[in-house]
């Protein structure tokens, strides 16, 4: 964490010169959520993807944290889920934690327990010490938020 303003910057530069980059929009977008910006975020994703219509599946995670940060919880679950079943396998770890984030605002917390079991299956040493890694949020509350939500799913701490 604390690389947000420099990350921001550079991405700025980037649009400045490429406007039209998809994967920089997506990018910036990525970067305005963990800063706490996520109307903004929302925003640049949304025209990455009309920008790139066959976007790559990175981009989606990206558009359901937004939702996320914006309260949009079903949303978010919607999205997050049609990514789930064009995979064989579990979602990424980000993509899944994101998941367990929203899947418990919406009272689907046997869901969320399930999933959060799946990954402790696959990483039984994850616990909240590792979390950070994986919602780099530079809002401190962001964060607390985002790990309570994981701890009423199962997750140690």
């Amino acid at each position: 964490m604390g690389h947000h303003q420099p990350a921001l910057m550079a991405l700025d530069r980037a649009i400045a010169l490429g406007p039209s980059s998809a994967d920089m929009r997506a990018l910036h977008a990525l970067v305005l959520n963990f800063f706490g910006r996520p109307v903004e975020g929302l925003e640049d994703i949304e025209l990455a993807v009309r920008l790139n219509p066959i976007h790559p599946d990175w981009y989606v995670p990206i558009l359901g944290r937004s939702f996320y940060l914006l309260g949009r919880h079903d949303e978010a679950v919607a999205i997050l889920q049609r990514l789930a079943r064009s995979r064989t396998e579990l979602l990424p770890m980000p993509s899944a934690l994101l998941m367990v984030a929203n899947l418990v605002p919406v009272d689907r917390l046997n869901e969320a327990r399930e999933l959060m079991g799946a990954l402790r299956g696959l990483r039984p040493d994850f616990t909240a010490v590792q979390a950070p890694r994986y919602a780099p949020y530079k809002n401190r509350q962001d964060y607390l938020r985002f790990l309570d939500l994981l701890h009423q799913a199962g997750l140690p701490k």
